[in-house]
């Protein structure tokens, strides 16, 4: 069985993760996993701790009602090809560097230069 987990956050991430015969996984194992996988693709920029309050549902929006069980076992509240969306409570998320990877000056707003006025001249009309 494959599941994709989603991590919408910045910078995101989705993972795969097959199931096959697993039948002892539990979701916080494959929360454990995730969390591992994110570190190694983002540590430059940021990583979740695993004292982090964070969970699994269905549901792209944060509803930690719509949770699913930390002791629940995978196979049994997952589905072939579901997608699974991770989410991290707002007072954990700690970013090291918000500059992405590959993200050059060019996507910021630039501004304009500081114009000392003693030294700006009057430019006459001819």
């Amino acid at each position: 069985m494959k599941v994709y987990v989603h991590y919408e956050g910045r910078p995101d991430l989705t993972w795969l993760t097959e199931l096959e015969g697993d039948e002892h996984e539990t979701i916080q194992s494959i929360i454990n996993e995730f969390i591992k996988a994110y570190n190694q693709a983002h540590s430059r920029i940021r990583t979740i701790s695993t004292n982090s309050h964070v969970y699994l549902s269905k549901t792209r929006k944060k509803d930690e009602k719509k949770a699913f069980k930390l002791n629940s076992l995978a196979c049994e509240v997952f589905k072939n090809n579901e997608d699974i969306f991770f989410h991290i409570d707002d007072a954990d998320e700690v970013f090291i560097d918000l500059k992405e990877e590959g993200e050059d000056e060019e996507h910021h707003t630039p501004q304009p230069p500081e114009v000392d006025q003693s030294e700006q001249q009057e430019i006459k009309a001819e």
